[in-house]
This record gives C-alpha cells, structure tokens and sequence, in this order.
C-alpha cells in the first residue's frame, strides 16, 4: 500500500456530505433571511409613510404579522382632519401557503385569519367615501424604512428599504387564489360627515366574517360571504347578519342582509332635521334580498319601525309628520312596516342605491299613511342632510313620472 492510498475511502464520503449538508444549511440560512427582508421591504412600501409592523414571522407553515397600524395623516391647508387617531389597526393576521401546490409551482393561500381588526371610514363634506387613503396616497420618491418599523423575529438587523419596484399590471402578475378569509373580532366605525358639522358616528364592532375562494388577479367565481356582527346602540345594540355569494369581476351577486333590534338613536341625523328635535327610543328591523344579473339590481325587503318615541311634537322622520307617525303607530301596535323592491342599473352613473333604498322605504310608509306623495316630496326635501335631500328630489321625479 503506498503512502498515497487512503485506508478509509467511506470517511472521505461522509466528510464530503457533511460539507454539503452545512453548505445547504448555510444557503437555506441565507435564503430564509432574504425572504424575510423581501416581504418586510414589500410590507414597508405597501404602508406608506403612516404604517407600521410590530413583529413578522416568516416560517415554514406561513407569515405572521403583529401589530398592523397606519396612522391617519397629519392634515395640510384646509383639508379637514381624520375623525380618529388611526385609519387601520390589525392585531394579529396569519397567512397559510398551500405547500403542495407551491411544489406544483402554483401560489395557493390555505387560509388568512385576521385577528381584532380595526377600521374607520369617512365620507366626505362632498359625499365622497374614504377608506384607508393612505394606502392610496402618492408615494415619497424614497422611502427608507424607520428603525423600529418591524421587527424580525429571528432578530435579523433592519436595513435599508430598496425603492419600490415598477407596478406590475394585472395582465403580468401572478395568479394567486386564496381559499379561505377569517376575521374575528373586528370593528368598523364609520364617520359621515354630510349631514352635520361634527361628523355622526356608527359603529359596527363584534364583526366574525368568513370569506370563500377568491382569484386574484382576475376575480373570476363565486366568491361565499357569511358575516356577524353587532351595530353599537345608545339603549340597546342590534344585530347584523349578511350571508351570500358574489363574483368579484362581474359584481354578480345574491345577498341576504338582516338587521335585527338595532336602536335608532344613533340613526336619527338621517331621519330628523337638526335641530327640530330627536329620537327618544325606537328600533329598526331589516331584511334585504339582493339580486344583481348582468349589471340589473333586484332586491325586494321590508323595514320595520318599533316603540317609536320622538323628543319633540314638531318633529318628522323624513318628512312625515310626528302624528301621523304616531298614530300609525298605535294602530299596528307599536310597529310600522314598509315593504319596498329595489331595482335598477349599477352601472348607471346616475343610479344611487342609498337613494333608492331610503326613497322607496319613503315611499311605502307615506303610501300606509295616505300622504300625497306631492306634499311628501315638498315635506322630505325640507329635510336636512344629503340623504333627505336625495329622497326628496327623486320623490320628485317620481311623482312627475
């Protein structure tokens, strides 16, 4: 045997493979950790200036975010501030990949839960709905990410945020279908700021959603809607149930929307002119069946009016004079119920549901009471804010039709 000959070739075998296996371990290491700062840049550009993460977790089984928050901007000139402190809060929102299909080189999301969401919404002195708009706002030209923004759980250092890449079309992106949307113990609270100068709040909290197979980009197919949820009252609090299906890309849909007890205090901006007095107690119940079929809306429903006790004898509920109500009221023991169709084009420019619905709801309690729809219109149109205002005009045509 020369002095060349290796005794043991199997060792040689087992140090080469171990020298692979710490390569490989490396590499992953590496790999694992440039994910991590891919999604956490993405995130960062994403927010804008006003968000931030507490904590991401990238990990075999999926994403974890923490601690979602973008705060409302600071307001610039005339522009009106934002009605509370925060546009968006998400507590926590795990996101599950589908590992088999990620082998068949397909993104398939198992599940997103959302934990203890938090949005607020505004619209507008000019009528216009605002959600999370910092989302929409131009971005900075560079847009480093803040020290402290988001910390990596496996303690990797913040470094400096590239510059956010070239949109990508819907035409060029890639096909994602997610399967499953949880939310559990959300809040909404929405602000409209069109009937008075403080802006009159509804708050919609308790929110449990669960959201069927959605297509991005494309949006093809039924996508299943269950949500609960409970309306903040001032005597009492009322429930919300909305079940269905929609197809995103044609907004073809069948939804049933139900309101059960919910208090009318905090409703009465939209019913009663400020300042002729307000709503001591009532309730509202409501059922709505909607149907939309190649851009035609049909949704028939029926609102029922309870226990209703108005603050002042000159006071109307859209138009409708106080004892005329009331004594509606005590003929069908304490309840007035309209029931209306709602129908119409949803790609008209001109096609407003919240005037329909309001407008045909109208309709049908003047219609019980015997009003002239005439004097009704004139009633209505005296009324304050920009939905009474709507009815009021539409009653008009209607009347001329």
């Amino acid at each position: 045997m020369t002095p060349t000959d290796n005794p043991n070739p199997g060792k040689r075998w087992h140090l080469i493979l171990l020298a692979a296996l710490v390569a490989l371990v490396i590499g992953g290491v590496f790999a694992y950790r440039f994910a991590i700062r891919t999604v956490e840049e993405k995130i960062v550009a994403a927010l804008g200036a006003q968000g931030e993460v507490r904590e991401l977790k990238v990990g075999l089984t999926g994403v974890e975010m923490k601690g979602l928050r973008i705060r409302a901007p600071t307001p610039t000139g005339k522009e009106a501030a934002w009605p509370v402190e925060d546009e968006l809060r998400i507590e926590r929102i795990a996101v599950v990949p589908s590992l088999a299909d990620l082998l068949r080189s397909r993104i398939v999301l198992s599940s997103i839960r959302i934990d203890g969401a938090y949005v607020s919404l505004l619209r507008a002195r000019n009528g216009k709905m605002m959600v999370v708009p910092s989302l929409s706002a131009p971005a900075s030209p560079v847009a480093p990410a803040a020290p402290g923004n988001i910390r990596i759980a496996e303690g990797t250092p913040n470094g400096p945020t590239s510059e956010p890449s070239a949109p990508t079309t819907a035409s060029d992106a890639t096909p994602v279908t997610i399967e499953r949307i949880e939310l559990h113990d959300g809040v909404v609270e929405f602000f409209d700021a069109t009937l008075q100068k403080n802006p009159v709040k509804q708050r919609i909290e308790s929110i449990e959603a669960q959201i069927g197979q959605i297509n991005v980009p494309d949006l093809a197919g039924q996508t299943p809607i269950r949500v609960k949820a409970i309306h903040q009252g001032v005597r009492s609090n009322g429930e919300i149930s909305i079940d269905g299906s929609i197809e995103l890309s044609t907004r073809e849909s069948g939804i049933t929307t139900v309101l059960r007890n919910v208090d009318m205090i905090p409703l009465q901006a939209y019913l009663i002119k400020t300042g002729k007095g307000g709503i001591r107690k009532g309730s509202l119940d409501f059922e709505l069946n909607s149907s939309i079929k190649k851009g035609m809306l049909y949704a028939p429903g029926s609102l029922s009016l309870s226990d209703l006790e108005l603050t002042s004898p000159s006071a109307t509920i859209l138009g409708i004079p106080r004892s005329s109500a009331l004594n509606l009221l005590k003929n069908k023991k304490g309840k007035i119920t309209a029931n209306f169709v709602l129908t119409g084009d949803i790609n008209d420019p001109d096609f407003s549901l919240n005037e329909t619905l309001t407008t045909r709801i109208a309709t049908s309690v003047a219609g019980k009471l015997g009003v002239n729809i005439e004097g009704f219109a004139k009633n209505i149109g005296e009324a304050s804010g920009g939905t009474a205002t709507g009815i009021g005009k539409a009653l008009d045509r209607l009347r001329k039709k």
